[in-house]
């Protein structure tokens, strides 16, 4: 069949799998060491629309691997779910003909890429990588930040090729809270009325409360989401990075982390999750109170003995290399099996034994049928399992 290409539209929805020479495609010599091959037609999906790219040379031939490699992974590149229909054309390293049937290659379509206020990497191996993105501010968030942060999260629950999240921050901090510069106009310029007169106290109020629950929302999207979530925490981590990290699965760090629930350190009560979810997280109530009450530092050494983090790196690039290996194993378990433990143990915290009991018996009442049977087949062939994308 030559080539296998399979192509996904910007949700990642499957749209067209199919080899060179089969309908829709062509290819031909260029210049004696390329070969270009242009998907002309793809198949429709529930009348949708077509996958699509304005034709153009997106792909340096010296960017690929060799000859000898098996597959091939093109960088991520964005479109427009909007337009269509579309075109694409990938250039080829190509010594003869031939020698394009050693390769499978593997096209993903995402539009990861307009979360521009992240950095947000989908990895062939299922591992979605959310990083903070702002180094020069030591990953402050700002509303813009917030909003992306949940939107993020939102897709990658409907995102069948997502099994995994790592969240990290760039540079030289993990987070170091919130954006005070940004807010501050928030904070000092109370909220009028269409015609310009300065409301009360219950008027803003009420106006204000929507903002601080999209807040909380955006935060606990970590949480809610359908899938394991890994943070990996490094250098500077105050405030909002408590929230961010409390709303997480696992918790990893570097030992050069400062951690501080710092809110108390500015004249309020934390509002975005860390006073609701660090009192499921640690056991020892008194020391969560200190820290709280004071705002003060602790290490990620201390963090570990509270139980706040299950593991602590020497380095931050030995952490989020660790996080990822911990991502990989966890993603070869069945995304359904998975699905289903994070919602029974979330559900488990909410509710009571018996409730959570019978939540979990509900689940499994008809999660079992499929990936049980691959499981089980795969253990007695003493071989990996594969299981079926959600």
């Amino acid at each position: 069949m030559g080539v296998k290409f399979v192509f996904w539209s910007a949700r990642n929805s499957f749209l067209y799998s199919g080899g060179v020479g089969q309908s829709g495609k062509q290819v031909r010599r260029k210049e004696g060491s390329e070969a270009m091959v242009r998907l002309l037609r793809v198949a429709r999906l529930e009348n949708k629309g077509m996958l699509s790219f304005e034709p153009h040379s997106f792909f340096q031939p010296s960017a690929f691997p060799r000859q000898s490699s098996k597959t091939l992974y093109f960088p991520q590149i964005s479109a427009d779910q909007d337009q269509g229909p579309y075109k694409a054309t990938l250039l080829l390293p190509l010594s003869s003909p031939a020698s394009i049937t050693h390769h499978h290659l593997l096209l993903t379509m995402s539009d990861y890429a307009k979360f521009d206020q992240l950095a947000v990497t989908l990895h062939p191996s299922g591992i979605l990588h959310v990083a903070f993105n702002k180094p020069k501010k030591l990953n402050a968030v700002n509303e813009a930040v917030w909003r992306q942060y949940g939107a993020v999260f939102a897709q990658a629950g409907r995102d069948p090729q997502v099994l995994v999240i790592v969240v990290s921050g760039n540079g030289r901090a993990f987070c170091s809270g919130l954006d005070l510069a940004s807010a501050q106009k928030d904070i000092t310029q109370p909220p009028v009325s269409e015609t310009g007169e300065e409301l009360d106290a219950g008027r803003r109020a009420v106006r204000f409360l929507p903002f601080i629950k999209d807040f909380q929302n955006a935060i606990k999207a970590s949480y809610t989401v359908n899938k394991p979530v890994i943070g990996v925490a490094h250098g500077v981590s105050y405030g909002l990075a408590i929230d961010i990290l409390s709303n997480v699965d696992i918790r990893v760090a570097a030992r050069n982390t400062r951690f501080s629930v710092r809110e108390i350190a500015i004249g309020m009560a934390a509002d975005i999750g860390s006073l609701q979810q660090l009192p499921r997280i640690i056991g020892n109530h008194s020391w969560l109170r200190e820290a709280v009450y004071t705002g003060r530092e602790f290490g990620a050494d201390e963090a570990l003995a509270q139980g706040f983090l299950s593991h602590v790196y020497d380095t931050p690039e030995t952490a989020l290399a660790e996080a990822f290996k911990l991502a990989e194993g966890i993603a070869k378990h069945s995304p359904l099996a998975l699905y289903g433990v994070k919602n029974s143990l979330n559900y488990a915290i909410e509710h009571s034994l018996e409730e959570g009991l019978d939540q979990i018996a509900v689940f499994n009442s008809f999660a079992l049928e499929t990936d049980l049977k691959v499981g089980v087949m795969a253990a007695l062939a003493k071989k990996p399992a594969k299981y079926s994308k959600l």
